[in-house]
């Protein structure tokens, strides 16, 4: 018992050195979907619980603004494709800034950032944004997924709440409802892919939608309060590309359980990737009797985590997962297909406590017969990693590092 509170002691002294101090937000959404007030209220609710928050503003409104729309009057192809360039590379330079500061100022910081790199995909065709990529040599999997902890999106008035949709109050703003509604779905589109993306919508009212918001940030930065409300269904069979009628992303996921887990508290590894984009996650997750206590995560460097890999618990296997993202009716879903040939699946879903509504599960899945199986500790990451009994295994790095056991 001494050997296990030791070990135990000892990879929490040694986690305890990446612990993380910067998050980087983006808030995007639609025309008239509360963003400004969406930011004051989450910097002040921020303020309180003693962080520093830094604001970087809208790059888009900056250039508009500052006399660079004239480019876009009459434009064709070319000078939009042009202006996206010159906003992307102030995006970029905005963010990376503040990060600068917040990095000197040696405080907890959380940067809230007046739209992001993808939102000008939403504002041009699919063949433009690919040549903007082209020429400036960035990636979009890397743009969207490594650069935030969170893309929170605030949908537009327009859809939901119509009679407080206006144009009146931003000079630049000049979409019909009907617009700001296609545009809000772009949006939306441009992030999916992203591991966390919390669409916030009109279905409260305006002050819970604030506070939803709220909610959402206080629970990424690991502010005391409620873990959210994280949803796993079982699917019969694995969903193919045309079963699923709306925009999607695909990427991999891989994760390792980390040695003093159980299955009350599990430390574990997260690595996500797709393409050139890859990202590194630290997760602790506490149930009791099932049900979901507390849930704590955060990004690792490279570094760190083939630091915190070391500590892989021998008696787990590696899990791989091909991963399906996509948005239905305002909510984030992602397919998980263990690459195990288990000829099944999983649908996750994560929703904050405020929301206060019943998941809407995507109908074109209904033939996949999904089961609720969130409290079921079969299905969790802990259980399914577990090594069969009597299989040879050794460390995930290298088996210098450790001698092969038999269970």
């Amino acid at each position: 018992m001494k050997k296990i509170e030791s070990e135990k002691t000892k990879i929490a002294q040694r986690q305890h050195s990446f612990r993380q101090t910067i998050w980087k937000v983006v808030i995007t959404g639609g025309p008239c979907g509360g963003k400004s007030t969406g930011m004051v209220s989450i910097r002040e609710a921020l303020m309180k619980k003693g962080f520093q928050v830094l604001v970087v503003p809208e790059a888009a409104t900056l250039l508009l603004e500052g006399g660079g729309g004239s480019m876009l009057e009459n434009a064709d192809d070319e000078a939009i494709i042009n202006f996206q360039i010159d906003l992307l590379y102030l995006q970029l330079s905005l963010e990376d800034r503040m990060v600068s500061i917040a990095q000197n100022s040696g405080k907890k910081t959380v940067i809230l950032c007046d739209r992001g790199t993808m939102d000008g995909k939403a504002f041009c065709s699919e063949e433009m944004w690919q040549e903007i990529i082209n020429r400036t040599g960035y990636d979009s999997d890397r743009l969207r997924d490594t650069r935030y902890d969170m893309v929170l999106h605030l949908v537009t008035a327009a859809e939901g709440a119509g009679e407080f949709y206006t144009t009146v109050n931003n000079k630049v703003r000049t979409e019909t409802p009907e617009q700001a509604i296609e545009q809000d779905n772009k949006l939306k589109n441009a992030y999916v892919g992203h591991p966390h993306i919390s669409v916030v919508d009109n279905e409260n009212s305006f002050v819970v939608k604030m506070n939803r918001c709220i909610e959402i940030i206080f629970r990424l930065v690991g502010l005391e309060g409620s873990p959210g409300v994280y949803l796993k269904y079982r699917l019969e069979g694995t969903p193919a590309d045309e079963d699923i009628p709306v925009p999607c992303t695909k990427n991999t996921v891989v994760i390792h359980i980390l040695r003093g887990s159980t299955k009350k508290l599990v430390l574990r590894l997260y690595k996500r990737f797709n393409g050139s984009s890859e990202i590194w996650i630290y997760q602790q997750i506490i149930r009791e009797n099932g049900v979901l206590i507390s849930r704590v995560e955060e990004r690792l460097t490279h570094a760190a985590y083939l630091m915190l890999l070391e500590q892989a618990e021998p008696l787990h296997k590696e899990l791989v997962k091909k991963n399906v993202s996509f948005i239905y009716e305002n909510q984030y879903f992602e397919i998980g297909s263990p690459s195990n040939g288990c000829g099944e699946s999983f649908l996750y879903v994560e929703q904050e406590n405020l929301a206060k509504k019943p998941v809407r599960l995507p109908p074109f899945l209904s033939k996949f017969k999904p089961v609720a199986v969130t409290d079921n500790p079969d299905y969790s990451s802990f259980s399914l990693s577990l090594v069969p009994t009597g299989t040879p295994i050794s460390c995930p790095l290298d088996a210098r590092h450790c001698n092969p056991i038999v269970l």
